[in-house]
């Protein structure tokens, strides 16, 4: 596969996820407002039937304690995954400054190789020409 396929490949698939990101950052932030809605009545009356005795002391204090782990967690993804899409974009563009240095450094040898064989073709040229030349004077 030659480098401007796997370039075009590289853009395809860092732009897929890059929707992809989007797409989890919605669906993730979608749950998280869920549980603030689901859990917003259902903890003010955990509180208050902790506070009446209702149905014993651990459903309300095992609701209460569920309800904030599970959206505290959940937020907690929605944060971690906007840091590590931030992290995926610098990484890709690091990526990308060093593949710019790479092309740019084997365009320089490769200019750098053509002289070198010209030089050799001409020095050949020169030496075949001596060579002629010795041949050719009287011993």
């Amino acid at each position: 596969m030659d480098f401007a396929t796997l370039e075009r490949n590289i853009s395809n698939l860092e732009s897929s996820i890059d929707s992809l990101e989007v797409w989890l950052t919605l669906m993730t932030g979608l749950v998280v407002l869920g549980l603030v809605i689901e859990y917003w009545y259902e903890i003010p009356e955990a509180i208050s039937e902790l506070k009446e005795g209702k149905e014993g002391r651990w459903k309300p204090i095992c609701t209460i304690i569920g309800a904030v782990l599970i959206t505290i967690g959940v937020g907690g993804e929605l944060v971690v995954q906007f840091k590590a899409s931030a992290e995926g974009t610098d990484l890709r563009k690091a990526n990308d400054a060093i593949s710019v240095g790479l092309k740019t450094a084997a365009s320089e040898a490769i200019e750098r190789a053509g002289k070198a064989v010209e030089r050799a073709s001409k020095a050949d040229e020169r030496a075949a020409a001596n060579e002629k030349e010795a041949e050719s004077r009287p011993r």
